[in-house]
This record gives structure tokens, C-alpha cells and sequence, in this order.
């Protein structure tokens, strides 16, 4: 009986850090897109000739939302 008791707990366990693995992937795949994403959109106003205004806040919003994550992240430790 105890011998299935931690089985199930090891079961649940590995089924928690698959799951936080997963979420982490998946917020380093947004993290990369979503900069990636904006500096496209960036290019993309430059090219249709929008004021530049609009291209300078794409470029530098996810920028500053980087090193805003870097920043807390090194407070963090």
C-alpha cells in the first residue's frame, strides 16, 4: 500500500515538472517571437511609409520589455 502511495506521488511529480517544462518552452518560444514579430511590423511601417513615430514604438517596446525581463530576472537571484 505505501509502495503505490509513492508511486502515485512520483506519477504526480513528474506530471508537475512536465507541465512547468512545458509552460517554459513556451514562454521562451513568445519571448522570441513576440520581438521578432514587432521588429517585422516595424520594417513593415517603414516600408509603407508610416510616420515614423509608429516604427520607432515597435522597435523599441519589445526592447524595453527584454531588458525590463533581464533586469528583474538578475534580481531575482
Amino acid at each position: 500500500m505505501a509502495e503505490r502511495e509513492q508511486a502515485a506521488q512520483v506519477a504526480i511529480v513528474q506530471r508537475d515538472m512536465e507541465n512547468e517544462r512545458s509552460a517554459t518552452q513556451r514562454g521562451q518560444w513568445l519571448g522570441f517571437l513576440l520581438p521578432v514579430l514587432f521588429g517585422l511590423g516595424s520594417v513593415a511601417t517603414v516600408v509603407v511609409g508610416a510616420h515614423p513615430t509608429v516604427s520607432v514604438a515597435l522597435a523599441t517596446v519589445p526592447a524595453i520589455a527584454a531588458i525590463s525581463a533581464i533586469v528583474q530576472g538578475r534580481k531575482g537571484k
